[in-house]
Order: C-alpha cells, then sequence, then structure tokens
C-alpha cells in the first residue's frame, strides 16, 4: 500500500524487434523498453473519493475508491487498478510523452506505472504487478493482450533486450549493441486495441505465424542478423494475420526505399508504427524516431 507522501513512478513503452502475437500463445518474443513512456503521481486522500487526472487530455475522474465501477478509456485503467490492489484513496495525476494507440505500448505504460505508483512498494514481485496490470488491461479495459508489453515495461534493463518465453514464463536480458546500427519508428496511423481488431485474430490465433515467430527469435543472434527477420516478421504479419493496413504498407515500402535493411508493423497490428533498421552510413529518414534499449519501470 501507499504510504503517507506522494510516490511517483515512470513506466517505458517497449518496442518489440521480433515475436509479436506470440505471448498469449505460448511463443517467443523480443522486447526491449524505450526512453519515453507514462508517469503517474499518486498522493493520498482522506477518502472516500479518488480523484484522477490525465494531464495530456485535460480530463478527470473522481469514483469511490472502494467501488470504482466500470468505465471506458484511460479512466478504466485507473478504476481497474485501483479495485485490483485495493489500492486506499488518492489524487492520481498521469502524463506521458510516448504516442498513444501507436503500437509502443502506452497502455501498458500506463497501466505498470499505475500499479507501481498505488502499490508503494520499493521493491515489489514485479512479475505479479505485470500480471495485474495484464488483468486490468483486459478485464476492465477490454483489451486481450498478453503479458508481453508489462513485462517489457516491468522487467527491461537497460541497453538490453529481453528474451521473454511464454510458455516457460521465462525472462533473459540479452544484450542489444548496436554499433553503427540504427533502429527507428515512424507512424502508420493510430488505432485502439480494444476496438480495432486486436481480439478478433486472439479469438482465432495462427499456429503457423506464432511457429515461425518462434525460429525468428531463435534466429537473431545480433543486429546484423536482424534487417531479414524483420521482413520476414512483417511479411507473416501482413500475409498470415492480416492485420496491417495500406497506411502501414506505405511506411514499409518509405522506410526501404530510405535504406533500411529490414522493416516491419510492430504492435498489436491495424496501424501503429513501422520499426526499421538501418545499417552504418545510413541516416533513418526525416520523421522517424531513432529508439535504444533503455532500462525498466521505476520509482521517481
Amino acid at each position: 500500500m501507499m504510504s503517507h507522501g506522494s510516490i511517483v513512478a515512470f513506466a517505458p513503452g517497449r518496442v518489440n524487434l521480433l515475436g509479436e502475437h506470440t505471448d498469449y500463445a505460448g511463443g517467443l518474443a523480443l522486447p526491449f523498453a524505450i526512453d519515453r513512456g507514462v508517469t503517474v503521481r499518486a498522493t493520498p486522500l482522506p477518502g472516500p473519493l479518488t480523484m484522477a487526472v490525465a494531464r495530456d487530455l485535460g480530463e478527470t475522474d473522481a469514483f469511490d475508491a472502494w467501488r470504482p465501477g466500470p468505465t471506458t478509456g484511460w479512466r478504466a485503467f485507473v478504476r481497474g487498478t485501483v479495485a485490483e490492489l485495493d489500492a486506499r484513496p488518492a489524487r492520481i495525476e498521469i502524463g506521458g510523452n510516448v504516442p498513444r494507440g501507436g503500437g509502443l505500448a502506452s497502455s501498458a505504460a500506463l497501466g505498470c506505472a499505475l500499479a507501481l505508483a498505488l502499490c508503494g512498494c520499493e521493491d515489489p514481485d514485479r512479475r505479479a504487478l505485470a500480471r495485474l496490470a495484464s488483468r486490468v488491461e483486459n478485464e476492465w479495459v477490454g483489451a486481450r493482450t498478453g503479458l508481453l508489453d508489462q513485462y517489457a515495461s516491468l522487467l527491461a534493463r537497460e541497453g538490453h533486450a529481453l528474451r521473454i518465453d511464454f510458455g516457460a514464463d521465462t525472462v533473459e536480458p540479452v544484450p542489444l549493441e548496436l554499433g553503427g546500427w540504427r533502429l527507428a519508428v515512424a507512424a502508420a496511423g493510430a488505432r485502439d486495441l480494444a476496438t480495432a481488431g486486436y481480439n478478433d485474430v486472439r479469438a482465432e490465433p495462427d499456429g503457423a505465424h506464432v511457429t515461425s515467430e518462434d525460429a525468428r527469435v531463435r534466429a537473431f543472434t545480433g543486429v546484423e542478423t536482424l534487417g531479414p527477420l524483420l521482413d520476414e516478421a512483417h511479411a507473416s504479419l501482413r500475409d498470415d494475420l492480416g492485420v496491417s493496413t495500406e497506411r502501414v504498407e506505405a511506411v514499409v515500402t518509405a522506410m526501404k526505399g530510405a535504406g533500411a535493411a529490414g522493416a516491419r508493423l510492430i504492435g498489436g497490428g491495424f496501424g501503429g508504427h513501422v520499426l526499421a533498421l538501418f545499417p552504418p552510413g545510413t541516416p533513418p529518414p526525416p520523421g522517424t524516431r531513432e529508439v535504444r534499449p533503455c532500462a525498466g519501470a521505476r520509482l521517481r
């Protein structure tokens, strides 16, 4: 539970190198945390009301902390986390700089930052906290996501990707040394996983896609091997799962045309961001953002 003073927590978004739509199927994935995310400040109140402010949106919420009740959008994350943690009444202030609906796990960043701030522990069980944040997104928000984003946000290490085996529930840090190579993301249309078709894909997972994604994660031995694997992963997302869009395809084509060694849709699909790998001496084009592996969620 929270102490008497304010607690400030930051949780990052993530980029997933390889292994998309595999977490709920017991497969493999290779994500890393980025430097953008969500910050939550939680300050205890005498109660019974919890007051929440989403500063970026200019929106507020107020509810009985002991009976949060259902709602939608960012408010559902707040109410669900309060309920799952049985958290005492508080003033909750939310701000972030990770693009919303962009396939960079802004939802998981919000959920993990809320969970870390409201649990108030210096050294929580981060896997348990990830499962709680995932449960909130599944049951309170209505997006049937797996654990990839929450594990990436809460367990990431600076300079590393995480090789996650969801079947065995193991997480292994893998050094991600970029050298002169560059990873960059480009926006390819916003979407909301709770409504965009993600749940339909999860309801009918493609076993062949998961098998091929697992093989690509195993084949990764360093950034020099990544380019063709990104291309193969994108083709599978497009052709096997049907989660690409015309906008996404245009962005992939543009990144390849700018010299990318490989490019693919990241996130659940139906828009979001495209990740591309640029070899030494080839700068990412204007309008993209470079990404590097950063540390996981933490108190500030």
